[in-house]
């Protein structure tokens, strides 16, 4: 510490100065330990500070992923409300066809595979200029009318294969019958086919069911 008489630097402990003979008063004697606690006093506040800023950060933080997953709550309940309605208001349809086979598109084929879940769906993948496809006709028709309100039969139509679901489902050939049940494939029939293959095929599967 300093004298406040020559400001000389003297020892902490001195009673009187070794280079003027004033005597240190008491003050004096106590000002480093008053620095050092001032310092001391500042430390601890500049922790205290980055702590609070931690945890306003942290609630933050933890309120966003709140936010986020509420939001998220929200969009899968209005999207599970849509394909609800997309169901109903295909029933609907189904319902007033009676026993006729609907048909499939990239636009709707969404909404059948929805339809998978509550009841088993056969995808007749069909081309215009397809013989063996016209002449499985009668046996489609045969199968819906007898197993009517267990399955639908919806008819999609193919050209030159490049279609969105013939790739997505690799069908190579046609006619194929794709049976969908809990929204995937549980099996196919391909080229032409008896009735009674096919009642079989819907047999085993409404067994899995």
């Amino acid at each position: 510490m300093k004298c406040q008489s020559c400001g000389k630097e003297i020892a902490n402990d001195s009673k009187f100065c070794e280079f003027c003979g004033a005597e240190v008063k008491k003050n004096q004697m106590g000002r480093t330990s008053t620095v050092e606690s001032k310092n001391l006093r500042g430390w601890i506040y500049i922790v205290f500070t980055v702590i609070l800023i931690s945890l306003v950060g942290y609630v933050l933080y933890e309120h966003s992923k709140l936010n986020y997953a509420l939001d998220s709550a929200r969009v899968y309940q209005e999207k599970v409300s849509t394909n609800e309605k997309v169901i109903d208001s295909l029933q609907n349809v189904i319902s007033q066809t009676d026993d006729k086979i609907l048909l499939v598109s990239d636009d709707n084929f969404g909404d059948f595979d929805s339809i998978s879940f509550k009841q088993l769906v056969i995808i007749d993948y069909y081309g215009k200029w397809c013989e063996p496809c016209r002449r499985l006709d009668p046996a489609l028709y045969e199968v819906v009318k007898k197993y009517h309100g267990q399955l639908i039969v919806g008819r999609y139509i193919v050209d030159d294969f490049k279609e969105k679901y013939v790739k997505r489902y690799n069908v190579t050939g046609i006619p194929t019958l794709l049976f969908l049940l809990q929204g995937r494939e549980v099996k196919r029939i391909v080229g032409y086919c008896e009735k009674q293959t096919i009642e079989e095929a819907v047999n085993s599967v409404l067994l899995l069911d």
